[in-house]
């Protein structure tokens, strides 16, 4: 899974912009299959458009979850 490039395509999705992406090293989690890959990032826009940008990013199959915003 390439996260940055899951996030340029639902910040274009939900009409947000990403002013800094910070991807952090993945971490390897309990099973070999499965790894946290710490990203961080800043966005810039409305606010309807953040929560669209936040479901979009957490109903993506690859990704579990969303930690904090």
């Amino acid at each position: 899974l390439d996260v940055t490039r899951t996030i340029d395509q639902e910040s274009a999705r939900a009409n947000i912009k990403v002013t800094e992406k910070k991807p952090g090293n993945a971490i390897p989690l309990a099973t070999a299959q499965v790894e946290e890959i710490p990203v961080e990032i800043e966005l810039e826009g409305k606010f309807i458009n953040f929560v669209s940008f936040i479901l979009g990013i957490s109903s993506n199959s690859e990704i579990t979850r969303v930690k904090s915003f």
